[in-house]
């Protein structure tokens, strides 16, 4: 997602809900916000050194990448989050790893699904289409 500065308050609000209603008026049964990246991340008592620092990451926020917003803004559409996990080597670079972990945004199917209509029936498995049709 992004914003002009100068945009009026609200504007990305108004345009996910126009896109929403109108993928629910076409028969989409389901909506994929995208990832909210690093969310949760570094908070089991089991989390190496480099997963607490990635999660700080998410709690400060970042001129490049705001995690933290980015799950904020998604949280107004009440969505179903769903956990994925990544696979990385042990010693990749946590900036690498961070710039890398901000591309999945949106890139991977059913990461935050918004239910639109719950008794439509089974939404696809993770790595179907992006938008369900009943």
């Amino acid at each position: 997602m992004r914003q002009v500065p100068d945009a009026p308050t609200g504007t990305m609000d108004l345009l996910f809900t126009h896109v929403i209603e109108s993928a629910q008026t076409a028969g989409y049964t389901w909506f994929n916000l995208g990832m909210a990246p690093l969310s949760g991340v570094g908070k089991s008592r089991y989390a190496r050194r480099d997963e607490r620092l990635a999660g700080l990451a998410y709690d400060s926020g970042s001129r490049l990448y705001n995690y933290k917003g980015v799950r904020s803004f998604k949280e107004k559409f009440h969505p179903v989050w769903q956990s994925r996990y990544i696979a990385y080597p042990l010693y990749r670079p946590l900036p690498t790893l961070l710039v890398d972990i901000a591309h999945f945004d949106g890139d991977y199917p059913g990461v935050a699904d918004l239910v639109l209509e719950a008794a439509a029936g089974p939404r696809p498995a993770a790595g179907g289409p992006a938008a369900g049709r009943p």
